[in-house]
C-alpha cells in the first residue's frame, strides 16, 4: 500500500512540474515582447528629459525621442547622461520610439 501511495504522489508531482513548464512556455510564446520579438531598439545617452513622458536620446548617429507614456512616464532612474536601451515601436519618421520596455545597455 505504501508503494502505491508513493507512486501516486510521484505522478502528481511530475504532473505538476509538466503543467508548470507548459504554463511558462505558453506565457512566453504569447508575450509579444518576449525574446527576439521585442521590436525596434534605441540605445544611447539621455540628452534631455522632456517631462513627464519622454526623453531625448543621442544614439551613435542621431537624436531620437523616446516616448515613455506606456511605461508610466519618466522615472527617477532616467536622468540626463544616463545610458539607456529602450525597445518598442519606431514611428515611420524614425524620430520617435514608443517604448514598451527597457533593457540593459549592451556596451558600457
Amino acid at each position: 500500500m505504501q508503494a502505491l501511495t508513493r507512486f501516486t504522489d510521484e505522478r502528481k508531482c511530475a504532473r505538476r512540474i509538466v503543467m508548470a513548464v507548459f504554463a511558462v512556455l505558453v506565457t512566453l510564446s504569447w508575450n509579444p515582447l518576449a525574446g527576439a520579438q521585442g521590436g525596434d531598439r534605441v540605445e544611447g545617452i539621455v540628452e534631455s528629459v522632456e517631462a513627464p513622458n519622454a526623453v531625448v536620446v543621442r544614439t551613435r548617429d542621431r537624436l531620437v525621442t523616446v516616448d515613455l507614456a506606456a511605461l508610466g512616464g519618466v522615472t527617477v532612474a532616467v536622468t540626463q547622461g544616463t545610458k539607456i536601451t529602450a525597445v518598442g515601436t519606431m514611428d515611420p519618421s524614425g524620430d520617435v520610439l514608443h517604448a514598451a520596455r527597457f533593457e540593459s545597455p549592451t556596451s558600457p
